[in-house]
């Protein structure tokens, strides 16, 4: 089996338990992603073969669960991977205040 085929299998396998642990269990779901996050492209690509969703947001073809609300924390937090708490503690802090005004 090709390893792209082991990755797609494994992404089918893993998104409808991921859909329903966030639809089912928790309040609200949020993703402060970072495209340019290093430590999260060397560890996933390295021994995950896969994209890590905290350095992509949720997958091309997936819809995320109603209660899922992501945002790209890329301009504020760079390559930083550490630098998350001191670029966007403020949106954090406003979206765990603010959980009932994003869930759908």
């Amino acid at each position: 089996m090709t390893t792209n085929r082991r990755q797609f299998l494994k992404r089918r396998a893993e998104w409808p338990d991921t859909y329903d642990a966030v639809s089912n269990v928790v309040g609200g779901m949020f993703n402060d992603h970072n495209h340019e996050d290093d430590v999260l492209q060397w560890i996933y690509d390295s021994f995950e073969f896969d994209k890590a969703l905290g350095e992509t947001g949720y997958e091309d073809g997936n819809t995320p669960a109603p209660n899922y609300t992501e945002f790209d924390g890329t301009s504020q937090v760079g390559d930083d991977h550490s630098g998350y708490l001191d670029h966007l503690s403020d949106e954090i802090v406003y979206h765990m205040e603010h959980v009932g005004s994003y869930v759908r």
